[in-house]
């Protein structure tokens, strides 16, 4: 999904979607297909699930015990 798509589907600012989107990114929890160049470009941005699952069973680690 681009980050135009996101903003548009959350009803949020572009730059306050892009700024969560590099944070994301930096996290591994999404990945690009555009690599280091991305000016002019359409960068589609893909969940990555086993980041995501990790994640999740570390706040339920933490939450829950």
């Amino acid at each position: 999904m681009t980050s135009g798509a996101i903003h548009r589907e959350l009803n949020a600012t572009y730059q306050t979607v892009l700024r969560h989107l590099q944070e994301l990114e930096s996290s591994g929890a999404v990945t690009t297909d555009a690599g280091e160049k991305r000016q002019g470009q359409r960068v589609i941005y893909v969940a990555n699930r086993d980041a995501v699952r990790s994640a999740l069973a570390g706040y339920e680690e933490y939450l829950l015990g």
